[in-house]
Protein backbone atom coordinates (compact mmCIF):
# COMPACT_ATOMS: atom_id res chain seq x y z
CA UNK A 1 0.00 0.00 0.00
CA UNK A 2 1.44 3.05 -0.58
CA UNK A 3 1.58 5.38 2.40
CA UNK A 4 3.85 7.66 1.56
CA UNK A 5 3.81 11.10 3.13
CA UNK A 6 2.24 13.98 2.05
CA UNK A 7 3.40 17.61 2.92
CA UNK A 8 0.29 20.12 2.90
CA UNK A 9 1.38 23.69 2.82
CA UNK A 10 -0.76 26.59 3.03
CA UNK A 11 0.48 29.85 2.51
CA UNK A 12 -1.76 32.20 4.63
CA UNK A 13 -2.24 36.33 4.60
CA UNK A 14 -5.60 37.75 6.31
CA UNK A 15 -7.82 34.62 6.29
CA UNK A 16 -9.04 34.67 9.95
CA UNK A 17 -13.14 34.18 8.60
CA UNK A 18 -11.73 30.99 6.49
CA UNK A 19 -8.34 29.70 8.41
CA UNK A 20 -10.28 27.08 10.50
CA UNK A 21 -12.49 25.41 7.67
CA UNK A 22 -9.80 25.15 5.68
CA UNK A 23 -7.27 23.19 8.06
CA UNK A 24 -9.96 21.04 9.35
CA UNK A 25 -10.46 19.65 5.49
CA UNK A 26 -6.99 18.33 5.36
CA UNK A 27 -6.62 17.52 8.64
CA UNK A 28 -10.58 15.38 8.49
CA UNK A 29 -8.58 13.73 5.35
CA UNK A 30 -9.23 9.96 5.18
CA UNK A 31 -5.50 9.37 4.16
CA UNK A 32 -3.48 9.95 7.57
CA UNK A 33 -0.22 10.31 6.52
CA UNK A 34 0.31 14.29 6.03
CA UNK A 35 1.95 16.91 7.70
CA UNK A 36 0.19 20.60 7.58
CA UNK A 37 3.10 23.10 7.40
CA UNK A 38 1.17 27.11 7.75
CA UNK A 39 2.72 29.59 7.04
CA UNK A 40 1.86 33.27 7.90
CA UNK A 41 2.93 36.17 6.23
CA UNK A 42 2.39 38.63 9.30
CA UNK A 43 -1.46 38.91 9.25
CA UNK A 44 -2.91 41.43 10.73
CA UNK A 45 -6.46 40.07 11.33
CA UNK A 46 -6.07 37.86 13.94
CA UNK A 47 -5.21 35.10 11.79
CA UNK A 48 -2.02 34.06 13.75
CA UNK A 49 -3.65 34.27 16.85
CA UNK A 50 -6.96 32.18 15.99
CA UNK A 51 -4.15 29.27 14.17
CA UNK A 52 -1.98 28.89 17.60
CA UNK A 53 -5.26 28.48 19.93
CA UNK A 54 -6.80 25.66 17.52
CA UNK A 55 -4.03 24.44 15.84
CA UNK A 56 -1.09 24.97 18.24
CA UNK A 57 -0.76 21.69 20.18
CA UNK A 58 -1.80 19.62 17.09
CA UNK A 59 0.84 17.66 15.88
CA UNK A 60 0.08 17.06 12.40
CA UNK A 61 0.28 20.83 12.10
CA UNK A 62 2.92 23.27 11.90
CA UNK A 63 3.03 26.92 12.18
CA UNK A 64 5.51 29.60 10.73
CA UNK A 65 5.02 32.93 10.32
CA UNK A 66 7.10 36.06 8.66
CA UNK A 67 8.58 38.54 10.76
CA UNK A 68 7.51 40.58 8.41
CA UNK A 69 4.89 40.64 4.84
CA UNK A 70 7.18 39.56 1.99
CA UNK A 71 3.90 38.63 -0.35
CA UNK A 72 2.66 35.95 -2.07
CA UNK A 73 5.44 34.20 -4.20
CA UNK A 74 7.71 34.71 -1.31
CA UNK A 75 5.62 33.64 1.37
CA UNK A 76 4.33 30.54 -0.78
CA UNK A 77 8.29 29.19 -0.84
CA UNK A 78 8.38 29.87 2.26
CA UNK A 79 6.02 26.90 3.25
CA UNK A 80 6.91 25.04 0.15
CA UNK A 81 10.57 25.10 1.78
CA UNK A 82 9.30 23.11 4.66
CA UNK A 83 7.90 19.88 2.66
CA UNK A 84 9.21 16.74 3.95
CA UNK A 85 7.00 14.77 1.90
CA UNK A 86 6.77 12.87 -0.95
CA UNK A 87 3.98 13.96 -2.29
CA UNK A 88 2.85 18.19 -2.15
CA UNK A 89 -0.03 19.67 -1.57
CA UNK A 90 -0.29 23.91 -2.28
CA UNK A 91 -3.36 25.08 -0.84
CA UNK A 92 -5.12 28.33 -0.41
CA UNK A 93 -6.13 29.37 3.16
CA UNK A 94 -9.87 30.15 2.18
CA UNK A 95 -10.64 26.76 0.12
CA UNK A 96 -12.59 23.71 1.09
CA UNK A 97 -11.41 20.02 -0.10
CA UNK A 98 -13.27 17.19 0.43
CA UNK A 99 -12.15 14.62 3.01
CA UNK A 100 -10.91 11.79 0.21
CA UNK A 101 -8.92 14.77 -2.08
CA UNK A 102 -5.39 13.22 -0.94
CA UNK A 103 -6.31 9.45 -0.12
CA UNK A 104 -7.58 9.65 -4.18
CA UNK A 105 -4.60 11.41 -5.43
CA UNK A 106 -1.94 9.04 -3.73
CA UNK A 107 -3.76 6.16 -5.16
CA UNK A 108 -3.53 7.45 -8.82
CA UNK A 109 0.81 8.43 -8.41
CA UNK A 110 1.21 4.41 -7.51
CA UNK A 111 1.35 4.70 -11.14
CA UNK A 112 4.99 5.77 -12.11
CA UNK A 113 4.16 7.46 -15.53
CA UNK A 114 1.83 10.29 -13.77
CA UNK A 115 3.70 13.06 -12.24
CA UNK A 116 0.36 14.86 -10.74
CA UNK A 117 -2.87 14.55 -10.13
CA UNK A 118 -5.43 16.89 -10.59
CA UNK A 119 -9.46 17.11 -10.09
CA UNK A 120 -12.16 18.96 -11.24
CA UNK A 121 -13.54 21.79 -8.88
CA UNK A 122 -16.60 23.77 -8.78
CA UNK A 123 -16.02 28.19 -8.25
CA UNK A 124 -17.87 28.76 -5.15
CA UNK A 125 -19.76 32.83 -4.97
CA UNK A 126 -19.81 33.80 -1.44
CA UNK A 127 -22.07 36.77 -1.76
CA UNK A 128 -24.99 34.08 -3.54
CA UNK A 129 -24.04 30.95 -2.77
CA UNK A 130 -23.57 29.90 -5.96
CA UNK A 131 -21.63 26.68 -6.90
CA UNK A 132 -20.43 26.11 -10.62
CA UNK A 133 -17.80 24.95 -12.66
CA UNK A 134 -15.33 27.25 -14.60
CA UNK A 135 -16.41 27.50 -18.45
CA UNK A 136 -13.24 24.83 -19.15
CA UNK A 137 -13.56 22.05 -17.07
CA UNK A 138 -17.09 21.39 -16.47
CA UNK A 139 -17.35 18.67 -19.70
CA UNK A 140 -13.61 17.43 -19.17
CA UNK A 141 -13.12 13.55 -18.29
CA UNK A 142 -11.29 11.57 -16.57
CA UNK A 143 -7.91 10.03 -17.76
CA UNK A 144 -4.14 11.09 -18.78
CA UNK A 145 -3.40 14.71 -20.16
CA UNK A 146 -1.13 14.43 -23.17
CA UNK A 147 -1.61 17.63 -24.09
CA UNK A 148 -1.02 19.31 -20.15
CA UNK A 149 1.32 21.99 -21.17
CA UNK A 150 -0.98 23.26 -24.28
CA UNK A 151 -4.11 22.91 -22.32
CA UNK A 152 -2.50 24.78 -19.13
CA UNK A 153 -1.18 27.23 -21.24
CA UNK A 154 -4.25 27.84 -23.55
CA UNK A 155 -7.45 27.38 -21.20
CA UNK A 156 -5.61 26.73 -17.19
CA UNK A 157 -8.92 24.23 -16.75
CA UNK A 158 -6.95 22.84 -13.69
CA UNK A 159 -6.25 24.37 -10.36
CA UNK A 160 -2.73 23.77 -7.91
CA UNK A 161 -4.85 23.61 -4.86
CA UNK A 162 -6.66 20.82 -6.55
CA UNK A 163 -3.65 18.86 -7.51
CA UNK A 164 -0.83 16.79 -6.09
CA UNK A 165 2.77 16.79 -7.06
CA UNK A 166 5.64 14.87 -6.61
CA UNK A 167 8.06 16.69 -4.92
CA UNK A 168 11.13 15.40 -6.63
CA UNK A 169 9.70 16.54 -9.77
CA UNK A 170 8.68 20.19 -8.37
CA UNK A 171 12.60 20.32 -7.28
CA UNK A 172 13.75 20.11 -10.72
CA UNK A 173 11.95 23.13 -12.02
CA UNK A 174 13.18 25.47 -9.59
CA UNK A 175 14.51 29.02 -10.45
CA UNK A 176 17.06 29.96 -9.38
CA UNK A 177 16.36 28.26 -6.14
CA UNK A 178 13.10 29.26 -5.78
CA UNK A 179 9.92 27.43 -6.61
CA UNK A 180 7.61 30.02 -7.25
CA UNK A 181 8.08 33.22 -8.93
CA UNK A 182 7.23 36.76 -6.53
CA UNK A 183 3.98 37.41 -8.69
CA UNK A 184 0.49 36.85 -8.73
CA UNK A 185 0.01 34.37 -10.74
CA UNK A 186 2.58 32.03 -9.45
CA UNK A 187 0.40 29.07 -9.34
CA UNK A 188 -0.76 29.29 -12.52
CA UNK A 189 3.15 29.68 -14.10
CA UNK A 190 3.91 26.96 -11.74
CA UNK A 191 1.09 24.58 -13.06
CA UNK A 192 2.62 25.58 -16.65
CA UNK A 193 6.54 25.45 -15.73
CA UNK A 194 5.55 21.79 -14.17
CA UNK A 195 3.36 20.56 -16.85
CA UNK A 196 6.01 20.65 -19.57
CA UNK A 197 7.36 17.08 -20.73
CA UNK A 198 5.02 15.67 -17.64
CA UNK A 199 2.20 13.35 -17.39
CA UNK A 200 -0.67 14.57 -15.62
CA UNK A 201 -3.74 12.62 -14.82
CA UNK A 202 -7.23 14.05 -14.70
CA UNK A 203 -9.69 13.29 -12.44
CA UNK A 204 -13.64 14.51 -13.12
CA UNK A 205 -14.65 13.88 -9.48
CA UNK A 206 -15.52 17.48 -8.22
CA UNK A 207 -13.22 17.12 -4.84
CA UNK A 208 -13.53 21.20 -3.31
CA UNK A 209 -14.79 24.53 -4.30
CA UNK A 210 -12.47 27.40 -4.92
CA UNK A 211 -14.38 30.23 -2.77
CA UNK A 212 -15.12 33.54 -4.38
CA UNK A 213 -14.81 36.76 -1.70
CA UNK A 214 -14.07 40.44 -2.12
CA UNK A 215 -10.81 39.76 -0.60
CA UNK A 216 -9.61 37.16 -3.32
CA UNK A 217 -5.93 38.13 -4.65
CA UNK A 218 -7.79 37.81 -8.03
CA UNK A 219 -9.94 40.52 -7.26
CA UNK A 220 -7.07 43.25 -7.22
CA UNK A 221 -7.47 45.53 -9.90
CA UNK A 222 -5.58 44.33 -12.94
CA UNK A 223 -3.95 42.21 -10.82
CA UNK A 224 -4.18 38.88 -12.78
CA UNK A 225 -3.38 40.70 -16.19
CA UNK A 226 -0.22 42.62 -14.93
CA UNK A 227 1.31 39.80 -13.84
CA UNK A 228 0.97 37.76 -16.37
CA UNK A 229 2.11 40.33 -19.17
CA UNK A 230 4.48 41.83 -16.64
CA UNK A 231 5.98 38.98 -15.37
CA UNK A 232 5.32 35.44 -16.79
CA UNK A 233 4.95 36.20 -20.84
CA UNK A 234 8.86 37.96 -20.62
CA UNK A 235 10.03 34.15 -19.64
CA UNK A 236 7.30 32.41 -21.66
CA UNK A 237 6.74 34.23 -24.84
CA UNK A 238 9.67 32.66 -26.90
CA UNK A 239 8.81 28.80 -25.62
CA UNK A 240 5.05 29.77 -26.12
CA UNK A 241 5.37 31.47 -29.66
CA UNK A 242 7.65 28.98 -31.00
CA UNK A 243 5.84 26.18 -29.90
CA UNK A 244 1.84 27.10 -30.70
CA UNK A 245 2.62 30.19 -33.40
CA UNK A 246 -0.37 31.74 -34.49
CA UNK A 247 -2.56 30.27 -31.87
CA UNK A 248 -0.69 32.12 -29.24
CA UNK A 249 -0.10 35.09 -31.24
CA UNK A 250 -4.28 35.25 -31.42
CA UNK A 251 -4.75 34.52 -27.38
CA UNK A 252 -2.57 37.96 -27.06
CA UNK A 253 -4.27 39.77 -29.57
CA UNK A 254 -7.60 38.92 -28.20
CA UNK A 255 -6.42 39.62 -24.39
CA UNK A 256 -4.98 43.36 -25.84
CA UNK A 257 -8.40 43.98 -27.62
CA UNK A 258 -10.23 43.05 -24.40
CA UNK A 259 -8.11 45.04 -21.81
CA UNK A 260 -8.46 48.33 -24.52
CA UNK A 261 -12.51 47.37 -24.59
CA UNK A 262 -12.59 47.34 -20.68
CA UNK A 263 -10.47 50.80 -20.54
CA UNK A 264 -13.19 52.31 -23.06
CA UNK A 265 -16.01 51.26 -20.73
CA UNK A 266 -14.40 52.58 -17.91
CA UNK A 267 -14.29 49.19 -16.34
CA UNK A 268 -10.45 49.08 -16.22
CA UNK A 269 -7.86 51.84 -14.85
CA UNK A 270 -5.20 52.71 -17.34
CA UNK A 271 -1.68 51.04 -17.07
CA UNK A 272 0.96 52.21 -19.54
CA UNK A 273 3.44 49.70 -18.69
CA UNK A 274 0.86 46.91 -19.15
CA UNK A 275 -0.32 48.05 -22.19
CA UNK A 276 2.86 48.43 -23.96
CA UNK A 277 3.83 45.22 -22.84
CA UNK A 278 0.28 43.76 -24.20
CA UNK A 279 1.37 45.48 -27.28
CA UNK A 280 4.87 44.14 -27.79
CA UNK A 281 3.82 40.62 -27.17
CA UNK A 282 1.30 41.12 -29.92
CA UNK A 283 3.80 41.97 -32.21
CA UNK A 284 7.08 40.11 -31.39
Amino acid sequence: MNNRLVSVCIPVYNAAKYIEETVNCFLLQTYDNIEIIIQDDFSTDGTWEILNDLFGRNLKVSLFRNEKNLGIGPNWNNAYDRATGEYVVIANADDIHNNTFIEKAVEKLTDPQIDFVSFKYKMYFEKTGLKKFTSKNEFMKSGYVENAFEKIAFENPFHIIFTVFRKKKLEEIKLNGQLFLNTQVCDAELMLRYAENRKLYYCDEVIGYYRIHETNNSTIPLGELKSYYNDVLPIWHSTLSKKFGYKFRKGIIMGTLFYIKAMVKGKSPWNYKLFSNMLWFSIS
